[in-house]
C-alpha cells in the first residue's frame, strides 16, 4: 500500500526539497509540508492557510524532483503510494533560500532565559528573510508594512544588513493603492490597507533613514508618503482636535481589512477599540512627526512647517482629552472606559505625554504588566498585549525607564514560548497560529540595544556611539552590535553594585562615549 517517511527539522526553514528515488515508475508521491504536527505525532495538520502539498505522477523508475518555489519546512512527510517495487532513496536534500547574511551581532548576559529569548528571535529572523522581509515562510510569506519595520529593527541587532531593507521600501512606494494609502501587503493589487499599518511605514521610511543614510529612497517615495498622510489629513480634519476615529471605516460604510484599524489583539475588554481613540491618534501623531524630520532631510520646509503645525496641535489634544486625571493615566477612548497600557505608552512614544506625567505613568504601567496573561500564568484566559505590539510598547517602557518592566515582559511571554518547546517566535501568544512569526522578535533588539547599551546620537552618522546601558535585573552582559563597519562590542560586569566595563571595542575611526 505504500508508505511514509517523515522528517523532523526541529525548527522551521525555508528550502527547496529536492527528491531523488528509484523504483517508482507508476507510483504516486506526496510530499507536504508544515509546522504543525497532528497530536497523533504522525501527520502534518494540514490546514486551509497551509497549502503546502505536492503530488508526483511517477512514469519513470527514477525521478529528480524539486518544486518551483520554496516551502517553509519544520516538518517534512515524503509519502509513496502504488509502488510495484522497492523504493530507494537516492537523495535526499533541502536546498536554503533564505537571504544571505552574516550573523555579526550576539548577546550573553546572566540571565539564561533572556539569552534563549534572544537566540530564539535571531532564528525567528534569520528565517524569514527571503527576496523581501516576510511575515513568516511556513504561510503566506506576504510583506506586510509593520512586519518589515519591526524585522528591520531586529535584523540591525543581528545582522546589520540595510540592503533587503532598501528593497522593500523600493516595492512600498509602488505600493499606495486608489486612496493614497500604502498597502498593508505588496505586491498585491487588492484593496488590502490597514489604516494604522499605513501610518506605520511612515516611522518606516525615517527609521530606514536613520540608520542607512539612503535619503535618495525618501526623495523618490516623498510624493507618495505625502499622498499616504494626505488621506489621515482629511480623516483628521473632520475634527478640529485632529484627533482620529478608530471606527472610520463603519462610519464611512468602507469595508477595510481587519476592521480598517488593527490595533493590538488583547484580551476581550481590556482595550476599547471604539470612537475617538488614544492609540490610533498618537500613531498618527508619531507618523507626522517623522514625516517632519524627513522634509527637514530633504530641504522641504514648506511641508516641514505645515506638518509640524499638525504636530503642536495634535499633541495638545492627546494631552488634553484623553489624560485621565483620576486614574493618572490615558484613556483609550474619549468615553475614557478602558485605560489600557497602550494608550499611555503610546502618549509616550508619541511625545504628547509631558514629564510631569511620567511618574504616574510609571505606575499605572508597572501594575498593568505585573502580569502579562490575565489569569498569571498562560494565555488560554487573554493577554494585555500581543508578541507584536510589544515592539512599541517596549519602546514606551524604555523611555519610561522601565527596563525590569520590559524584561519581564520579555520572560513571561517570550518564557512561555520556551517553556512550548517553541523554537522560533510564535504570531501570538498561541501555539494554533503561525510559529515562526518574525513580527515577535523585537526582544533581540531590545536587549541589544538597552543591555549592551549601543546607542548612535547622531545617526544617520554613525561615526560616534553612545554606551548606555539600561537594565535593572542583569549583572553581566557581553555582545556585538552591528555596526556599518564591522561590530561594536562590549562586556561589562557590576562590581558591588557599580558597573565595570571590561572592554568596549568599536571600528577603526569610531568615536565611542561611555555614559554610566
Amino acid at each position: 500500500q505504500g508508505f511514509s517517511l517523515l522528517l523532523d527539522l526541529a525548527s522551521i526553514h525555508l528550502v527547496w526539497p529536492r527528491l531523488q528515488l528509484h523504483g517508482v515508475r507508476g507510483a504516486t508521491i506526496d510530499v507536504t509540508s508544515n509546522e504543525h504536527l497532528h497530536t497523533d505525532g504522525q501527520h502534518l495538520r494540514l490546514q486551509h492557510h497551509y497549502a503546502a502539498a505536492d503530488r508526483i505522477i511517477c512514469a519513470h523508475d527514477d525521478i529528480d524532483w524539486m518544486p518551483p518555489h520554496p516551502r517553509g519546512v519544520r516538518y517534512l512527510m515524503v509519502t509513496v503510494r502504488n509502488a510495484t517495487q522497492d523504493v530507494t532513496f537516492t537523495g535526499l536534500s533541502l536546498r536554503s533560500a533564505s537571504y544571505p547574511v552574516s550573523h555579526t551581532g550576539s548577546f550573553r548576559c546572566s540571565d539564561t532565559l533572556l539569552n534563549n529569548i534572544w537566540e530564539m528571535c535571531a532564528r525567528t529572523q534569520a528565517a524569514n528573510m527571503e527576496d523581501a522581509y516576510v511575515d513568516c515562510i511556513g504561510r503566506e510569506r506576504g510583506m506586510y508594512g509593520r512586519d518589515t519595520i519591526i524585522q528591520y529593527f531586529v535584523n540591525l541587532a543581528t545582522f546589520g544588513d540595510h540592503a533587503l531593507m532598501g528593497r522593500c521600501m523600493e516595492l512600498y512606494g509602488q505600493s499606495p493603492d486608489s486612496t493614497g494609502k500604502f498597502r498593508a501587503v505588496y505586491p498585491n493589487t487588492g484593496d488590502y490597507t490597514i489604516a494604522d499599518f499605513a501610518l506605520n511605514m511612515v516611522e518606516g521610511y525615517w527609521d530606514y533613514y536613520q540608520h542607512s543614510g539612503d535619503l535618495e529612497r525618501v526623495r523618490a517615495d516623498w510624493d507618495a508618503i505625502m499622498n499616504n498622510l494626505q488621506w489621515f489629513h482629511q480623516l483628521a480634519d473632520e475634527r478640529r482636535d485632529l484627533l482620529l476615529d478608530a471606527e472610520w471605516h463603519t462610519k464611512q460604510h468602507v469595508t477595510a481589512h481587519y476592521g480598517g484599524f488593527h490595533g493590538d489583539l488583547t484580551s476581550k475588554g481590556y482595550m476599547s477599540n471604539r470612537g475617538i481613540h488614544c492609540m490610533f491618534s498618537c500613531t498618527y501623531l508619531i507618523a507626522l512627526r517623522r514625516a517632519v524630520q524627513l522634509a527637514t532631510a530633504l530641504g522641504d520646509r514648506a511641508a516641514a512647517r505645515a506638518l509640524q503645525s499638525r504636530v503642536t496641535r495634535l499633541a495638545r489634544s492627546v494631552r488634553t482629552k484623553f489624560w485621565n486625571p483620576k486614574l493618572k493615566c490615558y484613556s483609550d477612548n474619549l468615553t475614557r472606559d478602558t485605560h489600557s497600557l497602550h494608550a499611555s505608552l503610546l502618549a509616550v512614544r508619541a511625545g504628547a505625554a509631558p514629564r510631569s506625567q511620567w511618574p504616574h505613568l510609571r505606575r499605572h504601567v508597572a501594575r498593568e504588566l505585573h502580569a502579562l496573561f490575565v489569569n498569571g500564568f498562560d494565555p488560554s484566559a487573554g493577554c494585555k498585549a500581543s508578541p507584536n505590539f510589544a515592539f512599541y510598547l517596549f519602546d514606551g517602557l524604555y523611555q519610561l525607564g522601565l527596563a525590569d518592566t520590559a524584561e519581564q515582559f520579555m520572560r513571561q511571554g517570550w518564557g512561555w514560548m520556551l517553556a512550548q518547546s517553541m523554537q522560533t517566535c510564535a504570531e501570538y501568544f498561541s501555539t494554533t497560529a503561525s510559529l515562526c512569526h518574525a513580527w515577535s522578535a523585537s526582544p533581540a533588539y531590545y536587549l541589544s540595544k538597552h543591555v549592551l547599551g549601543v546607542h548612535y546620537p547622531q545617526a544617520p552618522d554613525c561615526s560616534a556611539v553612545e554606551i548606555r546601558v539600561q537594565t535593572d535585573s542583569i549583572t553581566h552582559a557581553e555582545g556585538a552590535y552591528p555596526h556599518p563597519r564591522g561590530a561594536v562590542r562590549v562586556k561589562w560586569h557590576l562590581e558591588r553594585g557599580r558597573r565595570v566595563f571590561d572592554y568596549v571595542k568599536a571600528p577603526r575611526g569610531v568615536r565611542v562615549k561611555i555614559i554610566s
